[in-house]
């Protein structure tokens, strides 16, 4: 399969649900991409139905609303937003609906989501009393037996204390569920762990595999269908744009939707070139409408 290489205009009138990556494709950490605004507003002048798609776990619905305020996007409201915060908080109440307390190594906004949907997430348990966790602590562990699920997210602040937690949940045989598989995440002076490493660390130790649930699978692209009530034979005008090829064109190959890469992120035309099955349907310079 060949990309076409076009420009952002001559896909407006193919699609009426246009599924946005945000990191590389809206903006690059604190700094707004280049024609991003405009493409949005044109969009929504049109009528199109517009939806934000990011493995980012850290932050809320209504705190990610506030973030693209505060780059200057318009009438871009926490329905629009499909981290992995609020859908994987969804897929555990539509999956488990018996689930009401999850262990959860990941932030606030993280939290915050889980709530929303009725789910209690523990975050702390006792501390070492001179703070170093030795094993004789981890001998002497008491876990919560109420505790249904391990649920990981991106958490900065996973230590050796909150893995021993996590491992003796999971090998009682609570649920593992993670909100994405992603081993890096780029940064301004290159990358830094993502949440794979936590995931590959409590599956070393315990044997188990997680479910995942963001980018590259079809949950984030299932639930957006389902809160707009789309049918399945309209997945032909929906189209997911990102920069990487490994989430976000993997994302639309495993839904069973187009994909277009943006030249602007991670993925250059370099790994188009080499890519066997991840390969977009088209290939744009960048949003400029």
């Amino acid at each position: 399969m060949k990309a076409d290489k076009v420009q952002f205009k001559e896909l407006i009138p193919k699609y009426d649900y246009f599924l946005f990556d945000c990191d590389g494709v809206m903006w690059q950490g604190n700094h707004l991409m280049p024609y991003a605004i405009d493409c949005i507003k044109t969009l929504q002048g049109l009528g199109k139905t517009l939806a934000f798609i990011s493995n980012n776990s850290s932050c809320s619905r209504v705190h990610a609303a506030e973030k693209f305020a505060k780059f200057g996007f318009e009438s871009i409201t926490p329905a629009d937003v499909y981290f992995t915060s609020y859908v994987t908080a969804k897929y555990i109440r539509r999956k488990y609906p018996w689930m009401k307390k999850v262990y959860l190594i990941g932030g606030q906004g993280f939290a915050d989501e889980l709530a929303e949907f009725g789910v209690e997430s523990v975050q702390t348990h006792t501390e070492s009393a001179d703070g170093v966790y030795d094993t004789s602590e981890f001998a002497d562990m008491k876990v919560d037996g109420e505790i249904d699920a391990v649920v990981v997210g991106w958490d900065t602040s996973v230590d050796y204390q909150k893995l021993c937690y996590a491992g003796v949940l999971l090998q009682m045989g609570k649920h593992f569920i993670a909100s994405n598989p992603d081993i890096y995440d780029p940064m301004p002076y290159g990358i830094a762990p993502g949440t794979g490493p936590t995931l590959i660390t409590l599956t070393t130790i315990t044997g188990k595999e997680p479910e995942i649930i963001g980018k590259p699978y079809p949950n984030q692209v299932n639930t957006f269908m389902e809160d707009k009530g789309i049918e399945e034979k309209e997945k032909r005008r929906i189209l997911v744009i990102g920069d990487r090829l490994d989430t976000d064109i993997a994302l639309g190959r495993n839904a069973s939707i187009d994909a277009a890469l943006v030249l602007t992120g991670i993925s250059k035309m370099e790994d188009v070139e080499k890519a066997e099955k991840n390969v977009p349907k088209y290939i744009l310079e960048s949003l400029k409408v």
